[in-house]
């Protein structure tokens, strides 16, 4: 992609073929890289591009034929979640637009290995498509930059380019960068701090066999330690729900699940600068929340805090395996403590869809999905409550 503001920017029709074809093709060279299957985060985007599930995204907008994508999207990716820009990239492509991806110079490890691989699948396609050896490809619709945080000047110049801008990031990068305009005719799509929580219920968590146990405490890693508790949708508080109000005196219930994530648990890393990070946190948060009780510690690797009211839900941010306990005897308990801050509610031992009514008929004005545990970090389509695909296209009516 040329990018100097006066070459024509390349749209397509939303989930058109050749997109189709090569996110179905870096999936599987994903599949085939032992290093980066070796990465989590990673591995679960190469199963979302995995053409079924491709399919099935397609399938659900069949009947909305007159759509093109707006055109170049300029997306700003987190620096705290390394393949959070392929994810972005990946639905910027499937919306039909050419896209600008700015990666944080901070980035490496596997989240550059996956960045180089695109580059060079993107290299093949151009090299294939100039010597006449097929047709169509993406090669002109994606373009990698990578700068510090502080360049504001280069923020600026791919900033009046753009048609959408895309800005991951914590509140004061969402400010920052929202300082800098756009035309008249862009727009700002942003996703700011978020914080997320997990429901379970007593009862069903009570009756699981011990391999079952196991199991769904190895969902609960996934959702959290596997990006360090660092995603929006990463649960920091547990919500323990106990129709029959005993949730306190049915602490064996709960000792048994934390031990079973401390099991989990171990296979993270925790270096001495999370540690430090993480202890830190805590203090901070024992200075500043007064309804916080003791923690209680399962080794290094995983700290609960017992909280005395959910007010404070959506403060409430734990890291590198630290989580927030509470009790509550009504789902209606929770009415007061959700706010706007609040975006993933994962759960187990519930019918989602009675909960997604509960949600709506509380007119809550946060928790935008509610997923099953185990599912906290499956990007869909809709996220943080925007169909992505309608917000970064346009319908020819």
């Amino acid at each position: 992609m040329k990018i100097d503001g006066k070459s024509g920017t390349r749209t397509e029709i939303p989930f058109s073929e050749p997109v189709m074809d090569f996110l179905s093709a870096l999936s599987e060279r994903i599949k085939s890289d032992d290093l980066l299957r070796s990465d989590e985060e990673i591995r679960a985007f190469g199963f979302w591009c995995r053409r079924a599930n491709l399919e099935r995204y397609r399938n659900q907008y069949t009947g909305n034929d007159f759509r093109l994508g707006r055109g170049l999207v300029f997306h700003i990716a987190p620096s705290n979640i390394p393949a959070m820009f392929a994810w972005s990239m990946a639905i910027g492509l499937l919306a039909g637009n050419s896209n600008i991806i700015r990666i944080s110079s901070r980035t490496a490890g596997q989240g550059m290995r996956l960045k180089e691989l695109i580059g060079q699948m993107l290299s093949e396609e151009k090299k294939s498509s100039l010597a006449g050896l097929s047709q169509g490809g993406i090669y002109d619709m994606v373009r990698f930059v990578s700068y510090g945080s502080s360049s504001r000047e280069q923020t600026a110049y791919y900033s009046s380019l753009c048609d959408v801008r895309v800005i991951w990031g914590g509140d004061r990068t969402v400010d920052e960068v929202r300082q800098i305009p756009l035309r008249a005719d862009a727009y700002d799509i942003i996703f700011p701090d978020r914080s997320s929580l997990l429901l379970l219920n007593t009862d069903r968590v009570s009756e699981l066999e011990e391999d079952e146990l196991q199991a769904l405490a190895h969902r609960f890693y996934m959702d959290t330690y596997s990006v360090d508790q660092n995603a929006c949708s990463s649960p920091s508080s547990v919500i323990w729900h106990d129709e029959g109000g005993q949730w306190a005196e049915k602490e064996g219930v709960r000792k048994r699940w934390w031990a079973a994530v401390e099991q989990a648990a171990a296979a993270y890393q925790l270096t001495p600068s999370r540690a430090y990070r993480k202890f830190q946190a805590l203090c901070e948060a024992a200075l500043n929340d007064t309804s916080l009780c003791e923690a209680v510690r399962y080794g290094n690797r995983l700290w609960v805090v017992p909280v005395q009211k959910t007010k404070e839900l959506a403060k409430r941010k734990g890291s590198f395996g630290t989580f927030y306990e509470y009790g509550i005897k009504e789902l209606e308990e929770l009415i007061p403590a959700v706010n706007k801050k609040i975006q993933t509610m994962t759960c187990y031992g519930y019918d989602i869809q009675k909960l997604r009514r509960f949600v709506r008929d509380s007119r809550l004005r946060g928790i935008d999905r509610i997923v099953p545990l185990g599912q906290a970090m499956t990007f869909e389509p809709t996220w943080d409550g925007m169909d992505l695909i309608e917000r970064l296209s346009r319908e020819i009516s």
